[in-house]
């Protein structure tokens, strides 16, 4: 039972990678449901609760990055108040419709209508979409370090 359980975990594990980079895959609380599945099939003996909760909080914290990143960075290359509340209304809506690429979509369209909204010119709204697109590149990147740390310590663990 063990090898079977460490078997699923390690496909779910996978599975959530992949999904750190396929659209409509939701990656890192995959490779979560991977984790609590092995412990949950092995009596939480060898991935135990502060692993558990550990990766959870990875988890809830990837979450929410992703949805806010797109907004920060866009504030931070200049863009007003209104094209980073527009960003996570934008990147909310794109996930609802569209998945993982949502986040790009839905973030560089809030970005840009929220900053033309308030400037009434292209320039500016393009550089804040670029904004979200940076955005969007850094949750790349943070999701892939996530994912990374959490297949590590199911490895190191289960292995």
């Amino acid at each position: 039972m063990d090898d079977l359980a460490a078997l699923l975990g390690l496909l779910l594990m996978i599975l959530g990678f992949a999904g750190v980079y396929v659209p409509l895959l939701p990656g890192v609380p995959i490779m979560l449901a991977g984790a609590w599945t092995y412990s949950a099939l092995t009596g939480w003996d060898v991935l135990t609760w502060p692993w558990l909760l550990f990766m959870t909080v990875l988890t809830a914290a990837s979450f929410a990055f992703d949805f806010l990143a797109a907004a920060w960075v866009t504030r931070t290359l200049g863009a007003s108040r209104r094209a980073g509340c527009t960003t996570v209304l934008g990147t909310l809506v794109g996930v609802l419709f569209l998945g993982a690429w949502g986040v790009l979509v839905g973030g560089m369209g809030g970005a840009v209508l929220g900053e033309y909204s308030v400037t009434r010119k292209l320039v500016p709204a393009l550089k804040s979409g670029s904004g979200a697109f940076l955005g969007f590149l850094l949750v790349m990147l943070v999701d892939t370090a996530v994912a990374i740390v959490m297949l590590t310590i199911y490895l190191v663990n289960v292995g």
